[in-house]
This record gives structure tokens, sequence and C-alpha cells, in this order.
């Protein structure tokens, strides 16, 4: 009985190139763009929220004109059950919350931080847990997990360019790159992007209202406290992936990835079967 010819693997060039594209841009729009509307004093902090916004979206028509939305992982419904493996941030986000001391619930803060997290919680997602995590298909889930937690955490480093001091952006990469690996195992579990997104935004923004604001997150002091929470978020974050593998399962034979995961694409049946071996009417 013949079979049909393999299906050849989708080719994840063009997801590189524009992971790489989004993250130069990143960094101009972080390290230049950004600062300099910052500088210009209360007009530029109630601006600032709605250029994370435009940069986001900005991702996200490049991604739709070249018709990688899907592959960038914009597919399947929202998977909230998938939520439950970063029930450690969203409960640090509470405590946050909850210790604040003189919590601003002025309309303007509460839509000012909710704007700053949505676009900054949307645009990096799109980079680490979308072009980049698509675009990386051939590595198991353990190396795909830890090479966009790393580059989560390691985009972080280009604070050191600014004039925040240094010990507080090395203690931010730690604490980015184990939630990172926390991301990673939602993405796993998830199939898609859409869980991450909103795990991002919402524990931003406990996070970010809780300290005021960006400039609250980077008082000197803190190094201690985010690199104690960066580890232990770490650990749950390999428990994250090891639970997140094991709901994706194995790759089937051949290097197929399962369906709703990396493309989507189904291994080769034999003319004349179903796809589960039995034949067809």
């Amino acid at each position: 009985m013949r079979t049909e010819p393999a299906a050849p693997a989708a080719d994840t060039g063009p997801l590189l190139r524009v992971t790489g594209l989004f993250i130069v841009s990143f960094l101009v729009w972080k390290l230049f763009l950004a600062s300099a509307i910052q500088q210009q004093g209360p007009v530029g902090v109630r601006l600032y929220p709605l250029g994370e916004v435009a940069f986001a979206l900005t991702l996200v028509a490049v991604l739709w004109r070249m018709g990688l939305l899907r592959r960038a992982g914009f597919r399947a419904p929202l998977r909230l059950r998938s939520a439950w493996l970063g029930l450690p941030v969203l409960l640090l986000a509470g405590f946050m919350l909850a210790g604040s001391q003189n919590l601003d619930t002025s309309p303007a803060m509460v839509l000012g931080v909710a704007l700053l997290v949505f676009g900054g919680g949307l645009g990096e997602e799109i980079i680490f847990r979308g072009t980049l995590w698509e675009g990386l298909p051939g590595l198991g889930p353990w190396a795909r997990s830890f090479a966009t937690a790393l580059a989560f955490g390691g985009i972080h480093l280009g604070g050191l360019a600014s004039d925040i001091p240094s010990t507080v952006i090395l203690a931010q990469m730690v604490f980015a790159a184990g939630f990172g690996l926390i991301l990673a195992g939602v993405r796993l579990s998830a199939g898609s992007i859409w869980t991450v997104v909103l795990l991002h935004i919402v524990f931003n923004f406990g996070a970010l209202w809780a300290g005021g604001g960006v400039s609250g997150t980077f008082t000197p002091g803190v190094e201690p406290q985010l690199v104690t929470m960066g580890v232990i978020l770490g650990l749950w974050g390999c428990v994250a992936i090891y639970l997140g593998a094991r709901a994706t399962g194995p790759a089937p034979p051949g290097g197929w990835a399962r369906s709703g995961d990396s493309g989507g694409q189904r291994p080769p049946v034999e003319v004349g079967t179903t796809p589960s071996g039995v034949p067809g009417a």
C-alpha cells in the first residue's frame, strides 16, 4: 500500500527574521524613543502607555501583513485551564497589591497602568513566546523553554545603557528569566500565545500598580527580593515546563509537531486509511 509523500517542514526563516527585526525595534523603542517620551514631563508620562500600545499593535500589523499571525501563536482558543501553571506569579501580584500602602486608585493611574501593561505584555509575548518560540521547532520543549526564557531575561540588559543602577538591571534579568520559564510552561500547555499574554498582563498590572508605576520597579535596594523571587519562579517554571510538556505529549515519529503546536502539521497517513490507521470507507 503506497503512502503519501511527507509534507515538507515549515520554513522557520521568516519567523526568525521577523524576530530579529522585532528585537531590534524593541531595543530602539525602549532605549531611545520611550526614554525621550518619558523625559517630556507630565505629558510624556501620559503618552508613554499609548506608545507601548502602538508598538505592540504595530507588531501585530506586521505579522498580519506577512501572513504570520497564526504561525506566531495566534491560533486556537484561549485556554484558561493552562493558566494554573502560572499561579505563583498571580499570587505574587496579589501579595504585592495587598502589601502596597497608599495605592493610587485614581482613574488616570489605573488607566495608565492598564494601557502600559497591555502594550508591554502583548509586545513582549509576541516576540518571545510568539515568533521566537515558533521559530525554534527543532528544539525540544526544555531547550526551547530555556532559550526563550534566557532571551527574555537577556533583553532586560538593555537597561544597562540607562541611568538605572546596574545591580537593579541584573536583578531584573534574573527575575525575568525565572518568569519566562513559567510562561514557557504555560505556552507548552496552552498551545498558543493567548494564555501567556493574559498571564503576563495580569502580573504586570498588579506589580506596576502596587509600585506606583514604572519608576517604582527600579528602586535601589530591591535587588535581593528580585533575585530571590526570580530563583523561586524559575524552580516552579521547571515544574511548569515538565507538566506542560506532558500535556503536549511526545512528538509523533518523523519529527512532526503535534497539531495545534508549532505549526500544526500532521503526520502523513497511508492512502485509504483514516489518521488513526483504521481503513476508511
